[in-house]
């Protein structure tokens, strides 16, 4: 699970709120646990709690955390940060001393820097101006102006920036952007449905529109001869919402600026994209790319356990709770063997087991469940598909804190899963009944769960 950065692991990281110089507030939160401080500054619309719910985000943010010491923050406008959108006329100049604000809520003197898409100039403006705080700067899919000018062919013309901030007016909150962030996911339905709701959570159609209004009139060109920090630029060669040739003139133009130029057509970087630069960033900060490699699978995590057994130690006494403890784990081992499950975690009445497929995870689940049933025990069970982190012995993540929490909400008997498990099974033997979205303590936004039916 993501940490704080202070040793406290949660569902989420605390948020906390820095004060602007113009008093609004900055939501932000610290986590990771690597040697380095590093503050990412997003670039588009951004939801700083919602973000660990959103499978697009979550992988990139837990590498990150891996790596770093990681500050994140929602800029004004969004997420649940103020509204308040401040100067317009030196929008730039605002975000930069928003930015220097986090730093020292969050006690950080100097940190590298990351920043993506809109928020370029800002990190350039405050690379330029600031050499004391930031001590690395990294741009990903940015650019140092937008709009297309003579003196600047690789900007979008002002018809397409039109276009643009009408589709922006119309389509945000439906999803339908996602076919510039992430083309490749497009078709996915339950993607462009989880997008359209984290960009709802993140803000509003009409403070969007007035975000971009300003984010496109940023050029920040006349900075980059001054950047003296050690500077990484990343750049997809087929990003759909920022031209490469924007990168290109961001590391031809920055001195002694390492660019990097990826393969890949997405904006956002997902699944496999986000291996080779974050290995590049890990080289960059640490100079080794050891730094970022993690044991990560994707896996059904199968949550269950014992209802009433607290009373029933009460009735029966400890040996004989002892002897039929011994027995219920023999059945259960038995069954995790016959369906090759592993056994991670138990703790006296628990289990928390993992496998490779969810259709044996669920069938290892209903075995279990009626098996234990010789001995008079009831279970309550429940199941999700994600990534997991292996640690040892252990394994981590959100996706195991998400399967806990659909456990706990089963009835004697019930075995629950969750939309990712029941859209994996899709055409098989099991049939489940919907219960609907339901809230997840510790999990900003709500899950659809499913009952497995006899």
């Amino acid at each position: 699970m993501p940490t704080t950065g202070a040793g406290h692991t949660e569902g989420t990281p605390h948020t906390q709120y820095a004060h602007a110089a113009d008093g609004a507030h900055l939501a932000y939160q610290v986590f990771g646990d690597g040697s380095v401080p590093l503050v990412v500054a997003q670039g588009q619309a951004s939801h700083v709690e919602h973000q660990w719910a959103f499978p697009l985000l979550i992988q990139f943010l837990q590498r990150l955390g891996q790596l770093a010491t990681v500050v994140v923050y929602d800029q004004r406008g969004c997420g649940v940060s103020d509204r308040n959108l401040g100067d317009e006329r030196d929008w730039v100049g605002q975000g930069t001393t928003d930015l220097l604000a986090v730093m020292d809520a969050a006690a950080l003197d100097r940190a590298a820097l990351y920043g993506e898409f809109h928020s370029g100039p800002t990190c350039i403006r405050a690379a330029v101006e600031h050499p004391d705080r930031i001590a690395d700067l990294f741009l990903m899919g940015s650019y140092a102006r937008w709009r297309r000018a003579p003196d600047y062919p690789a900007g979008m013309p002002d018809e397409a920036t039109a276009k643009m901030l009408e589709v922006v007016s119309e389509a945000w909150g439906t999803g339908r952007t996602i076919e510039f962030f992430a083309p490749a996911l497009a078709r996915d339905e339950r993607q462009r449905e989880l997008f359209g709701q984290f960009e709802r959570m993140a803000s509003s159609p009409g403070q969007m529109h007035d975000l971009t209004v300003r984010w496109v009139q940023q050029d920040v060109r006349d900075l980059l001869s001054r950047v003296s920090i050690p500077t990484m630029i990343l750049h997809q060669r087929g990003d759909p919402m920022v031209n490469v040739a924007h990168g290109r003139y961001l590391g031809e133009r920055i001195p002694g600026a390492r660019y990097e130029e990826l393969p890949g057509n997405e904006h956002l970087l997902v699944g496999a994209s986000i291996d080779e630069p974050v290995a590049l960033m890990s080289e960059f900060l640490t100079g080794s790319r050891e730094a970022v490699r993690v044991d990560r699978v994707l896996a059904t995590v199968l949550f269950f356990d014992i209802v009433g057994s607290t009373e029933r130690l009460a009735r029966v006494g400890d040996q004989t709770w002892r002897i039929l403890l011994d027995d219920f784990r023999r059945m259960v081992r038995r069954e995790l063997e016959r369906f090759e499950g592993r056994e991670i975690d138990t703790r006296g009445d628990d289990f928390l087991a993992i496998f490779t497929s969810p259709s044996a995870a669920i069938a290892a689940s209903r075995a279990i469940r009626d098996r234990v049933r010789d001995l008079g025990i009831e279970l309550r069970s429940g199941l999700h598909l994600g990534e997991i982190e292996r640690q040892h012995d252990d394994v981590a993540g959100v996706t195991v804190h998400i399967g806990a929490r659909i456990q706990a909400l089963a009835a004697p008997g019930q075995i629950l899963v969750s939309s990712t498990v029941a859209d994996a099974v899709v055409g098989s033997q099991f049939r489940f009944r919907d219960l609907g979205d339901r809230e997840l303590k510790g999990v900003p936004r709500s899950w659809r769960v499913y009952e497995l039916e006899d």
